[in-house]
């Protein structure tokens, strides 16, 4: 937000080690965990738009696979991604995985997590337990867990993305968010997915962000079939898809996963 926005302070609480903030501004309102950084952003009277722009990148994993059905997150925040599903793709099933149980209580009083009436459900627990122990196939799995502004190197560990593999359906997408400190760190994460995801990986930076999402597939459409459904895509959500796709291009060169 600019330097020089009046924002209101709508909460504010301790709890896990960190100083945990609600604001809201001109119509926006975010989640705050005293990095600097911006968790979750919502505008509470538009739920059918999603306003990050990381958020907007992460669906881009969609040109690959059919509208899912069945969503698990790993890391909530304020769950802007669950009320985006929830109101495009009401009858789509959903868990959010989510380790603090205080920011599962701001997800619902203040960001407008689905309620208990709807198909989702909030998680209490850990992201590497849940997937570990916890049956269930799903046709996209969001991993976006972050630890001051970075990527925590347990989220690109072999046997970890191993059993987010197993968690996947026949057609499915893996999107992780990845911010790395440097570009040996974001080599190394880059290499065990790909491990984990055999020629089957694309990579999309988010433009003005360090956030680097990576999307690993279970038999993905080709890249023709993706650029087809481009404008059904479009007129199915409000998100900027054509520019997504031109971007994976760009970075991705041939021979480099789908691409």
């Amino acid at each position: 937000m600019g330097a020089d926005t009046k924002t209101s302070l709508l909460h504010r609480q301790i709890a896990d080690g960190l100083s945990i903030e609600v604001h809201e501004t001109d119509g926006l309102r975010w989640l705050d965990f005293g990095d600097g950084g911006i968790q979750s952003i919502i505008a509470p009277a538009q739920p059918e738009r999603l306003v990050s722009p990381h958020n907007q990148a992460i669906l881009a994993g969609l040109l690959f696979v059919p509208t899912p059905r069945n969503i698990l997150l790993l890391g909530t925040g304020g769950g802007a991604l669950a009320r985006f599903f929830a109101h495009h793709v009401p009858g789509c099933k959903g868990v959010a995985v989510e380790r603090s149980a205080a920011v599962i209580h701001i997800a619902r009083q203040f960001f407008d997590f689905p309620d208990l009436a709807s198909r989702w459900r909030l998680h209490l627990g850990d992201a590497r337990h849940f997937v570990e122990h916890t049956p269930g196939r799903y046709d996209l799995v969001i991993l976006d867990i972050a630890q001051g502004q970075h990527t925590p190197a347990w989220v690109t560990d072999s046997n970890f993305l191993s059993h987010c593999h197993q968690r996947l359906a026949h057609t499915a997408v893996f999107v992780v968010n990845l911010i790395p400190h440097h570009d040996d760190e974001f080599a190394q994460q880059l290499g065990r997915l790909r491990q984990a995801f055999p020629d089957a990986t694309a990579c999309l930076s988010v433009p003005e962000h360090h956030n680097v999402l990576v999307f690993g597939f279970q038999d993905p459409f080709t890249v023709e079939e993706a650029e087809a459904r481009l404008p059904a895509l479009s007129r199915q959500w409000p998100v900027p898809f054509a520019e997504a796709f031109q971007r994976l291009r760009e970075q991705n060169p041939p021979g480099s996963g789908i691409f």
